[in-house]
């Protein structure tokens, strides 16, 4: 059901509700959803834990993603860079 959540573009108002309901958030905060936003509800669930508890060198889950997809994005750079060099070897 996630899955299929996490394809769709668009949710339509009643299944946002009743998301929001489970995840005890307003809708609001869902559908105006941002980078700030998901690190406060990440360390407010973390705070509200047992047993977890709130440790300021957490790692932001968001700048790792970022992190990840910019060594790969230069990686397919590089490649494209030898390709292009290949290319334009077996054109002389």
């Amino acid at each position: 059901m996630v899955s299929k959540l996490e394809q769709k573009e668009i949710i339509d108002n009643d299944m946002l509700e009743k998301i929001a309901a489970t995840m005890e958030v307003p809708a609001d905060v869902i559908r105006n959803l941002n980078e700030d936003g998901v690190i406060n509800i990440i360390f407010r669930t973390l705070n509200n834990s047992s047993s977890v508890t709130y440790h300021p060198n957490i790692v932001n889950p968001l700048d790792k993603i970022v992190e990840l997809y910019e060594k790969l994005l230069a990686s397919k750079d590089e490649e494209i860079g030898m390709l292009r060099k290949e290319l334009g070897a077996r054109e002389l």
